[in-house]
């Protein structure tokens, strides 16, 4: 959450930096404990990231021909 002590602002904002492809959910009124202070929330972006997850998962099957393996990039 935005009050995470174990986590600081300048720290959130290196990851971001270091990690650009990651997607970033910041919740708000909470600190280290969101998964259980704002559980529906929670789920809910976890639910959302699944889902375009396995979105992207079946796009990247499809760009690889037939009997061919994807190597990592």
């Amino acid at each position: 959450g935005d009050n995470d002590p174990a986590v600081p602002p300048k720290d959130r904002a290196r990851l971001k930096a270091a990690y650009p492809q990651a997607q970033v959910h910041t919740f708000h009124g909470t600190g280290h404990l969101a998964a259980v202070l704002r559980m529906r929330e929670y789920l809910e972006v976890q639910r959302d990231f699944w889902r375009r997850a396995a979105g992207q998962s079946v796009r990247a099957e499809q760009e690889v021909e037939p009997g061919r393996m994807r190597t990592p990039a």
